[in-house]
C-alpha cells in the first residue's frame, strides 16, 4: 500500500506574486518630417552658376550685365541657428526663423539706410513675414529669397 506522508501535500501551494507593471507602449513616429531651409542669393546668380544663358537673359535685375554673386547662396536657416538665438543680422536687416517661417526687421532707425522688400521700404522695427521669391535690397545689395524643403526621418 501506498502511504501518504504528512509532509507532502497533494495541493500545490501558491506563492503570492506581485503584479507586473506594464509600461504603456509608445507609438514610434516613423513618418518623415519636413523642415524648411531658407537661402538668400543674388538676383540672377543661380542662372550664372548654372550657365543657362536663356535664364540669364530673362533676369530683370542685371545692371549692365554685371552681377555680384556669392560663391553659393547664403544659408539663412543655418546662420539663424548658429547663434542659438534664432536670428541673424546682415547690415541693417535682422532675420529671424520660427519654425518654417522667416521674418525680417529693419533694425536701423536712420531713414537713409532702409531695407526694401519687393521695392517697398520696411520701416524701423517693423517685422515682416517673408515669402519665397521675395527680393530684398539691403545696404545697396539686391538679394532674392528661396526656400528648400528637406526631409528627415
Amino acid at each position: 500500500m501506498f502511504a501518504i506522508s504528512a509532509s507532502a501535500s497533494l495541493v500545490p501551494t501558491r506563492v503570492p506574486v506581485g503584479k507586473k507593471h506594464r509600461r504603456p507602449v509608445r507609438a514610434v513616429n516613423t513618418q518623415t518630417k519636413a523642415y524648411v531651409n531658407w537661402v538668400m542669393d543674388g538676383v540672377g546668380c543661380a542662372a550664372v552658376r548654372s550657365g543657362d544663358e536663356q535664364l540669364l537673359k530673362s533676369t530683370k535685375n542685371v545692371a549692365n550685365n554685371v552681377l555680384h554673386c556669392p560663391t553659393k547662396p547664403m544659408d539663412l536657416t543655418a546662420l539663424c541657428r548658429q547663434k542659438g538665438e534664432g536670428f541673424f543680422k546682415l547690415g541693417v536687416a535682422a532675420f529671424e526663423q520660427r519654425g518654417d517661417d522667416l521674418f525680417i526687421t529693419n533694425v536701423d532707425c536712420d531713414s537713409s539706410s532702409c531695407v526694401l522688400l519687393n521695392g517697398k521700404a520696411i520701416s524701423y522695427d517693423q517685422r515682416i513675414k517673408l515669402k519665397p521669391g521675395a527680393v530684398l535690397l539691403i545696404d545697396g545689395e539686391t538679394w532674392q529669397l528661396n526656400r528648400n524643403a528637406h526631409a528627415h526621418a
